[in-house]
């Protein structure tokens, strides 16, 4: 691919995708899980069971191209790692795919940092 068209490329997956602030997923959640959103927790499984957030799936990272069926294109993902930042690579590939993808800006650290109101430790839910 020509530099030109790269930068166009990058350009359209950026302006397709939404970072939500940490602090604004409680007010989010606040009724309940969202109708049109799924908040997918890519982390290990082993991170995912220590902490997560309520209403979230878990499917790691390197399991999403065996479990692309499993994965709703009607509504919107909301990607959720460590820091924000393997999000919004596995976000670009998924907007390039044709899904709907926001990112968790900071991650879960930032919303353990915010003593998000949605914090769980339980038994591990998962996609696929």
């Amino acid at each position: 691919m020509e530099p030109a068209k790269a930068r166009e490329v990058l350009e359209q997956i950026t302006s397709q995708r939404i970072y939500i602030e940490a602090g604004e997923l409680d007010e989010l959640l606040l009724n309940g899980p969202c109708a049109n959103m799924v908040i997918l927790d890519i982390r290990n499984a082993d991170a995912f069971q220590a902490v997560r957030i309520r209403y979230s799936w878990n499917l790691p990272w390197d399991q999403i191209s065996v479990a692309m069926k499993s994965i709703p294109q009607d509504k919107t993902l909301l990607l959720v790692c460590n820091t924000g930042q393997r999000a919004s690579l596995v976000g670009a590939l998924l907007t390039l795919l044709g899904y709907r993808i926001a990112i968790l800006h900071g991650g879960i650290s930032e919303y353990i940092d915010l003593n998000g109101a949605f914090l769980e430790r339980s038994p591990v839910k998962k996609l696929a």
